[in-house]
């Protein structure tokens, strides 16, 4: 009797057995996502022993996503995801190839992982900027491309890159070498906290999540404690940006991260109704009909005085804002290679910029603040 239920007894242990194993596999492919509350360009999500990062639009109008697998140190690469670009986290060694990385790493505490940098002359960032000086950072390339010797000689765990398009010739080249690529595109992001929340994007690759959370938590709630007082005032100046080139204007596109730091700092942008994410190629004449009575005028290029702007176009003395004096610029910190701070650290901190525009639009708000970014042309 007792040998008529043996196979039955061995088809439990096996149909029991098989279940354990799914129940196992499930539970270790279970991931969870991680907060990201601004940034729309990329998304984490999390299991035991890996993360997914996910780069949804690399460049403007980029159709391909872009995925990694963020394995903790010896663990083994999941079975159910193929064909993705895997990397150990924490990495060691890395490249970086925009100055917009710069801030990142360094409020991270992480500079010192940095071995290349393209560009590197253009560095605001003291703590990068200390370690290109004494050679610790080598140049892998400016605005010629890249020096693939260079970077291969370097041996990075990853190059954190950017790309204008998919023909990037920087990229195809890295790629075909075998270098490991990961794409940052906080550049295309509308708000300017979505462009800081980038910091997790750094910190997925550097096991710092907790201490990324936790500096743009602080970010965030300054910026959004000034803008709250800057919207509540009544009077909102209207305000107009940049300057001509070659015969066309182009100007801050209403969706535009600039367009939204002007709103948030309690003024109306005067092309506030375009849809526009980048910027808008206006005619001279347009710009002149559309900004004459506007009472600032920002981000003029790398003019240091009203009588240069002057020189450029005798219109401008036109302008209510030229009249009043209220022209201000972006260029208050360069570094002696040409790099501005406000299009690096300025990225990863608009709380700052944000203080700044408030400053100059409604001073009495923020009496104690120095303008660190801008300054008034005299």
């Amino acid at each position: 009797m007792k040998y008529i239920f043996l196979p039955f007894i061995v088809l439990m242990v096996f149909l029991f057995s098989r279940c354990a194993t799914e129940k196992r596999e499930k539970e270790e492919i279970q991931t969870f996502p991680t907060q990201i509350k601004h940034a729309k360009g990329f998304s984490i999500t999390k299991a035991k022993d890996y993360k997914i990062l996910t780069v949804h639009q690399a460049w403007k109008n980029a159709k391909k996503t872009f995925r990694y697998i963020l394995l903790k140190q010896g663990q083994q690469m999941p079975q159910n995801l193929t064909d993705e670009v895997v990397v150990e986290v924490p990495i060691q060694k890395f490249i970086c190839l925009s100055t917009t990385h710069a801030p990142f790493v360094d409020l991270l505490r992480e500079s010192e992982k940095i071995v290349g940098f393209a560009g590197s002359k253009y560095v605001s960032t003291a703590s990068i900027a200390k370690l290109i000086k004494q050679g610790k950072i080598k140049e892998v390339g400016q605005e010629n491309g890249i020096n693939l010797e260079v970077m291969l000689d370097l041996q990075p765990d990853l190059v954190i890159a950017y790309m204008m398009n998919e023909a990037d010739k920087s990229y195809q080249e890295m790629q075909r070498a075998g270098v490991k690529i990961a794409i940052n595109s906080e550049y295309l992001e509308e708000s300017p906290l979505g462009q800081a929340e980038w910091i997790k994007f750094f910190a997925a690759f550097l096991d710092k999540e907790r201490e990324a959370d936790s500096i743009f938590n602080e970010i965030e709630n300054e910026y959004l404690a000034t803008s709250a007082l800057a919207r509540q005032e009544a009077n909102k100046p209207s305000v107009f940006t940049n300057i001509p080139y070659g015969g066309t204007w182009y100007v801050a596109g209403g969706r535009s991260f600039v367009a939204k730091l002007i709103q948030d700092a309690g003024a109306n942008y005067i092309f506030e109704q375009d849809s526009t994410r980048g910027s808008i190629p206006m005619s001279i004449e347009s710009v002149f009909q559309a900004a004459q009575k506007a009472d600032f005028w920002l981000n003029v290029s790398d003019f240091q005085s009203l009588q240069e702007l002057k020189n450029l176009d005798t219109r401008f003395i036109e302008f209510d804002a030229m009249k009043k004096g209220n022209i201000f610029n972006n260029n208050n910190k360069v570094n002696e290679g040409g790099g501005i701070a406000y299009w690096e650290l300025g990225v990863a901190r608009p709380d700052i910029v944000l203080k700044d525009l408030v400053k100059i639009f409604h001073p009495h708000i923020l009496p104690q603040h120095d303008l660190y970014f801008y300054k008034k042309l005299k």
